[in-house]
C-alpha cells in the first residue's frame, strides 16, 4: 500500500496530529490532545496519509548546539507515531527518512532523538550513542545543607540568575542554546518540569529525578567556593556535563557506578543528515545533557 508523505500545515498539526498522538500515547498525550488547541511546543511536522486520513507523524524540533565554540543547527526527532490500524507497514521508517532528507536540504548538521526502541530507528540509519555512566561517590562526603526547590518555587530573580550562569558558565561540546520560552529546548519547559534547583547569584545545581544533572559557576567563582557548593548538595548520583570545573571536582573524589539510570532505559541516538561536517567529525565528543532530553 502506498502512502503520501508530506510536510503538514500548522492547522493540520493542531487538528490531526494531537488526536493521533493521544491515541498512540494515551499516558502522556491524551490529556494534552483533549485540552490543547495546538502543540505544546514548536515542532515541524511531517505526515503519512492513507487517502485523506493522517496515519503517521514525525516531528522535528530545531535547536542549536555548541561544538568547539561555534553554534550549529540540529533537528531532534520527536512525536513519532503511527495509527494502531496502520502499524507494521514501514510507515515510521519512511517518515523518518523523509524528515531526514528534508533536514539535509535545510542544512541541519545532526538529528538526535531519545528512545528505548533502538531497532526501529537503527533500521532508519540512526545509531545508538554511547553515554557516560551515572556515578556516585564511593565514600559519602559532607552533609546535605543546600535547600532544593522546584522550578515552580523559584523566584523570578533566581530563575534569571540560573539563566545568566548557564549562558556565561563553562561550555562543552553539545551544550544547547536554550531560549526563554516557546521551544522544547527552553527555560520555560525546564522550570515547568519536575526538576530541582539550588542557586545563588554565582552558581547553581540542577537535579533530574534525584540525579545531579548540572553544576554551573560564573568565571569568578573560586575552587574552594565550587567545592563547598558541591559538597552542600549531598551525595547524589552524578550525570554531569564534562566542563573543566566538573572534571576538576570529580578528580578529587573516588567514584563508583551508580544503580541509577539517569535516562530510564532510553538512550540518545543520532543520524547525520549530511555525509560530513564539523559536528560529525566531533560526534564522539558530544554530551547530551539531561535537562535538555526530549
Amino acid at each position: 500500500m502506498d502512502f503520501l508523505m508530506r510536510r503538514l500545515t500548522h492547522e493540520e498539526q493542531s487538528k490531526q496530529v494531537l488526536p493521533l498522538l493521544g491515541v498512540c500515547f494515551p499516558a502522556h498525550w491524551k490529556i494534552i490532545a483533549e485540552t490543547c488547541c495546538e502543540m505544546p511546543f514548536e515542532e515541524i511536522s511531517f505526515g503519512a496519509f492513507d487517502g485523506d486520513l493522517l496515519v503517521g507523524h514525525c516531528g522535528l524540533v530545531p535547536h542549536d548546539i555548541l561544538v568547539d565554540g561555534q553554534w550549529y543547527p540540529v533537528a531532534g526527532i520527536a512525536s513519532v507515531a503511527v495509527a494502531p490500524t496502520h502499524q507494521k507497514k514501514g510507515i515510521a521508517k519512511r517518515l523518518c527518512d523523509y524528515a531526514a532528507r528534508w533536514a539535509a536540504e535545510q542544512g541541519f548538521t545532526l538529528m538526535p532523538l531519545y528512545t528505548e526502541f533502538f531497532r526501529v530507528y537503527e533500521s532508519a540509519n540512526w545509531q545508538k550513542f554511547p553515554i557516560p555512566e551515572t556515578v556516585v561517590a564511593a565514600e559519602p562526603f559532607g552533609c546535605r545543607t543546600a535547600e532544593w526547590q522546584s522550578g515552580a518555587e523559584l523566584s523570578r530573580s533566581e530563575k534569571a540568575s540560573i539563566v545568566n550562569i548557564y549562558e556565561n558558565g563553562e561550555n562543552f561540546n553539545g551544550k544547547i542554546r536554550r531560549l526563554m520560552s516557546g521551544k522544547l529546548q527552553s527555560w520555560e519547559r525546564i522550570f515547568r518540569e519536575s526538576n530541582s534547583f539550588v542557586c545563588n547569584s554565582q552558581m547553581y545545581a540542577a537535579a533530574v529525578d534525584g540525579v545531579l544533572a548540572e553544576l554551573y559557576f560564573l568565571p569568578e567563582v573560586t575552587d574552594d567556593e565550587k567545592r563547598n557548593f558541591f559538597l552542600s548538595l549531598g551525595n547524589l548520583p552524578c550525570y554531569l556535563p564534562p566542563t573543566a570545573s566538573i572534571k576538576k571536582l570529580m578528580a578529587e573524589y573516588q567514584w563508583q557506578i551508580s544503580s541509577a539510570d539517569a535516562m530510564h532505559g532510553e538512550r540518545p541516538m543520532v543520524r547525520m543528515p549530511q555525509t560530513s561536517n564539523h559536528v560529525s567529525d566531533k560526534l564522539n565528543t558530544l554530551f547530551f545533557a539531561l535537562l535538555d532530553k526530549f
